[in-house]
């Protein structure tokens, strides 16, 4: 990193005030984005002995894409101030992009578990969070609820930022890290059958953020998984009122009229919830739960449709889909060979067709009492 206008002179040979002014104009070209031209002068003055003109030199390296080379600055730096706040963070940066970045794309959850290990055991800073959230997510796609309870509690709410990051597009919906922190700990304790803990989590994050409908359905859930069914449903026929176009109340709202034996308005409030707005990728439960309501009801060549609408994106992304989807998947292969008749066609032409074969059922179902 060796700019064409380099300071001429050493910065060992500057008095206090002229090597300020150099710093200035390293920081100066950092802000506009000349990493380059701002590690150069970093880089002298760390050779000149400033510290931290070290660690600013290795965030310049890794901005302009040197995260190796960064990451051995840090090291080098750490080995002398091993407690100094700003080589944690900046070392925590540069093994995140290293170490863990490079795993992501492989699903491998002991590997992501240790890369995050030792980012969490030598640095310091907003990476370490992100690091765990890493693990996060990839224990959630796996189903292991367990391991996401497990590493939720390596943070702190309270430490996490709760300002949303920045998105690609304008007005996108994203989550800030700590919202974020309260939607994995919160399901996993669901999933779990933590109930009362999971209840009294979800109201400490509806009271923190009042106009996401997430929390209350997470505590309505809650409620249901203590037995408590008819206040569980009064509570997401209020979530429904409030939030018309949002599918997932009217799902777990029909979920809960299934367990009721309400099967009808179960299969009308699931129809509902599938025709609202939303990708179809989001909706892989739902469409799960419609298959288990049809099912139930008979009909079982359209119950394979929906079968295949849920496990469509799962395949799609390599994913192994719900035990639950798998074992409904089998009855109903058994059920249509018995009637001689055979599973859906599951090629992306197929699964296009049997899309349209749904809608229009989800239309007809769902104008029964309109």
């Amino acid at each position: 990193m060796t700019p064409s206008n380099e300071p001429s002179i050493s910065l060992i040979s500057l008095t206090n005030e002229a090597a300020t002014r150099v710093l200035d104009e390293a920081e100066t070209r950092f802000q506009a984005g000349d990493y380059v031209g701002a590690g150069a002068i970093f880089h002298r003055a760390w050779d000149a002995g400033d510290q931290p003109a070290g660690v600013r030199y290795a965030t310049c390296l890794r901005l302009a894409g040197f995260a190796r080379p960064a990451l051995q600055v840090c090291q080098k730096i750490a080995r002398s101030a091993p407690y100094d706040l700003a080589v944690r963070t900046e070392l925590a940066w540069n093994l995140f992009e290293v170490t863990l970045q490079p795993l992501q794309i492989r699903h491998d959850l002991a590997a992501l578990q240790q890369a995050a290990s030792a980012i969490l055991a030598q640095g310091a800073g907003p990476a370490t969070a992100q690091a765990v959230f890493v693990v996060l997510d990839a224990a959630v796609a796996q189903g292991d609820w367990s391991l996401v309870a497990a590493w939720c509690d390596r943070l702190r709410p309270a430490d996490l930022d709760d300002r949303p990051p920045p998105t690609v597009q304008p007005g996108a919906f994203s989550e800030s890290p700590r919202l974020r922190w309260y939607r994995h700990k919160t399901r996993a304790l669901l999933m779990l059958n933590h109930w009362a803990e999971a209840r009294s989590l979800a109201l400490q994050a509806q009271g923190l953020y009042p106009h996401r409908s997430i929390f209350p359905r997470l505590a309505a859930q809650a409620l249901a998984g203590q037995g408590k069914l008819l206040d569980a449903y009064e509570e997401l026929q209020a979530l429904c009122a409030r939030w018309p176009l949002a599918w997932p109340p009217p799902m777990d709202l029909a979920r809960l009229a299934q367990q009721l034996g309400r099967g009808d308005e179960a299969l009308r409030l699931a129809c509902r919830a599938a025709l609202l707005p939303g990708e179809d990728a989001q909706k892989t439960a739902l469409f799960a739960l419609l298959a288990d309501i049809i099912a139930g009801q008979g009909e079982f060549f359209l119950a394979a449709c929906h079968v295949v609408l849920a496990r469509s994106w799962h395949t799609r992304q390599h994913l192994a889909y719900p035990a639950g989807l798998k074992r409904l998947e089998g009855r109903l292969r058994a059920a249509l060979a018995s009637a001689g008749q055979s599973f859906p066609d599951v090629t992306l032409g197929g699964i296009a067709a049997i899309r349209q074969r749904c809608f229009t059922y989800w239309q007809a179902i769902a104008k029964i009492d309109n």
